[in-house]
């Protein structure tokens, strides 16, 4: 990405040391290899995808989003550049999908560019969306929050569409995660054999 004054940018978040990649250039092509040997070659069945597109999820006021670029292959303008950064992960998840396509692509908030946003053009070329973490001692309401977050979305987002990130195994009060969780993608993190029950 470039920004106003032809600089490289980074949307993700306020750190020049890193830089977001423009799928109107040729990162596209790369990033796309590199996914495909991961899951041909070396067989992943989940690919979590937090690619941040056209605006973060940790910045607020929209003020940096997009690419100025005016020689990107993939977009003239800026304003070009908020759709066409898009359509370009939707074809490539397509693309995916079409070399392999029992894949699951978790989208994530980063790339739809809002916390706990999903939408129906997301569901047409990703199985998943990865809307939000959650960290928190058991009596901080985090599974109350969870079941609202998901429940609240499925009467119209297939449940199974509803990723939520980062309950542990190790958390105590584990089994309350995994009841919030059973209205969405029930993933959990840790290792179920190290749990072991109190007595």
């Amino acid at each position: 990405m470039l920004d106003e004054k032809q600089q490289p940018a980074n949307l993700h978040e306020d750190d020049l040391k890193m830089r977001t990649a423009c799928f109107g250039t040729e990162w596209r092509g790369y990033i796309k290899d590199v996914l495909l040997k991961l899951a041909l070659e070396y067989g992943l069945e989940y690919l979590k995808l937090d690619f941040t597109v056209v605006t973060s999820t940790y910045r607020f006021g929209n003020k940096v989003t997009g690419c100025y670029a005016t020689n990107h292959k993939g977009h003239t303008d800026h304003h070009e550049s908020l759709s066409t950064n898009y359509e370009a992960v939707w074809k490539l998840f397509d693309e995916l999908h079409a070399a392999k396509p029992g894949l699951f692509i978790d989208c994530t908030f980063e790339t739809m560019g809002g916390l706990q946003l999903i939408d129906y053009a997301m569901l047409k070329h990703a199985e998943g969306d990865w809307l939000s973490n959650f960290y928190g001692p058991p009596d901080a309401n985090v599974d109350l929050r969870v079941r609202n977050m998901a429940w609240w979305r499925s009467p119209a987002i297939p449940a199974t569409a509803l990723v939520i990130g980062n309950p542990e195994m190790q958390d105590k009060g584990w089994e309350m995660h995994i009841k919030s969780l059973a209205g969405a993608l029930p993933i959990m993190l840790g290792d179920p054999g190290s749990y072991r029950p109190q007595t």
